[in-house]
């Protein structure tokens, strides 16, 4: 019978004993384990549920499956999924997917690091430190009997997490319980989610954005709408690629980024771009009709490519629409630079609904509002402004305000942007709700 963590509700008291165990038995590094709590307030008559968190080893693992450098592996003898740290990029794409927040980044190494399920210790026939330390026995490493009800507030089952919860407080005359902050758990605002983080990733919003306007580039130049030197264009390309390194603590292991390429959507962008700056420039070099149209269909790759890294990690939507797409992006671009303005219409108009349908009408921060409005109308300016004759200097001109303004949403776009997290997810529900 498989075997997991059984974990009890009913006895833990938020002692935080399993992380400091945790913490002890691994020399202090970046805390795999995390006690949550969906009542730190101690509101009047509701009660507490806290949760010991850490790797669940799932069967099914998603950061085994997204890593692009193929880090990841499953140990047989223990059924660990274990991650070997020589091979990691420090690319947090694994972070992204993982829905119990396993993975976790130290930025001294520059890699991720995980729980390991005490590895040593399972193979000398002891429990891992996290159990043994457990003073209230809220905490076991035990066969598995996995059904609906023992998998109380566990998302995605999918991934058959080694993790059973049993027992879930429900009456409201019970103790209150109220977990305290300590030195291994950092003080971690969880309350806003993963998604909220990415703007410190700025390398990443740099290199999708600037990947959609080289593919609009590359449109043009093949049409004749625009003569652009092929060594700037060239030094464009490879600016890109060196500024996506800048995403990764481990940037000289970038050659390992392709192969996860079979699982991973980030290894598939990666190899998307490579093959589209391998016709792209040529084509800019040479002008051959065969190269122009591998650049283009690889640029449709890429710019799909990109999204999919996205949307593989916001498991919210199984297709995602956004108006800050790299995909829609792209083409607004490259229809702009082309002097029919009706392909140029039809993809603004269907970014505008996005704005409108889901970002405007929504209930948000008032900036964001702002600047939708802002963006509205600097693009419907440049609609406009196709069926009047203008000059070259004007184009140009409004030509970067829709660069600015496209850009700006792109930004954004990594406040919408939300993978799944445990510790987001258990801390946001209420007790109410889980006493349905």
């Amino acid at each position: 019978m498989r075997k997991g963590f059984v974990f009890k509700y009913d006895l833990c008291v938020a002692c935080n004993a399993c992380v400091a165990a945790c913490y002890l038995e691994n020399d202090g590094h970046t805390p795999w384990r995390t006690v949550l709590s969906d009542n730190v307030s101690a509101y009047p008559g509701l009660p507490v549920h806290n949760l010991s968190l850490a790797c669940n080893h799932c069967e099914n693992p998603v950061c085994l499956e997204s890593c692009p450098a193929n880090a990841y592996y499953i140990d047989s003898e223990i059924n660990a999924v274990l991650l070997d740290e020589t091979k990691c990029l420090g690319c947090n794409y694994c972070y992204w997917n993982c829905p119990y927040d396993a993975p976790q980044y130290n930025k001294n190494k520059g890699t991720i690091e995980k729980c390991h399920l005490c590895m040593s210790r399972m193979k000398d026939y002891l429990l891992p430190a996290c159990v043994t330390a457990c003073p209230t026995g809220a905490l076991a490493y035990d066969n598995l009997e996995v059904n609906g009800k023992e998998t109380y507030n566990i998302p995605s089952n999918d991934l058959r997490p080694a993790l059973s919860v049993k027992n879930p407080r429900k009456l409201i005359d019970k103790p209150f319980i109220v977990p305290v902050e300590t030195e291994y758990s950092e003080g971690k605002d969880i309350s806003a989610g993963k998604g909220k983080d990415f703007l410190h990733e700025w390398p990443l919003a740099v290199f999708s954005f600037t990947s959609a306007l080289l593919f609009a580039l590359t449109f043009a130049a093949w049409n004749g709408e625009l003569a652009l030197p092929a060594w700037f264009y060239t030094a464009a390309v490879l600016l890109n690629a060196f500024i996506s390194l800048l995403h990764l603590g481990k940037p000289l292991r970038f050659f390992r980024a392709l192969s996860g390429i079979s699982s991973s959507p980030l290894s598939r962008e990666i190899f998307a771009y490579a093959a589209f700056s391998g016709f792209s420039v040529p084509a800019m070099i040479f002008n051959m009709e065969v190269l122009w149209v591998l650049a283009f269909l690889s640029g449709l790759l890429l710019l799909v490519a990109i999204d999919s890294v996205y949307t593989y990690s916001d498991k919210r939507y199984s297709i995602r629409f956004h108006n800050a797409q790299v995909f829609l992006t792209g083409l607004l671009f490259a229809s702009y630079l082309v002097p029919e303005p009706l392909p140029f219409i039809f993809i603004l108009l269907i970014k505008l609904a996005y704005i409108f349908i889901f970002k405007f009408f929504r209930p948000g921060k008032q900036e964001f509002r702002v600047l939708s409005l802002i963006y509205t109308a600097v693009v419907i300016y440049a609609a406009v402004s196709m069926y009047m004759p203008i000059a070259e200097l004007k184009f140009t001109l409004l030509f970067a305000a829709l660069i600015m303004v496209e850009f700006t949403m792109r930004l954004i776009f990594y406040f919408d942007f939300s993978p799944r997290s445990m510790r987001f997810e258990f801390s946001k529900k209420t007790i109410a709700k889980n006493e349905k």
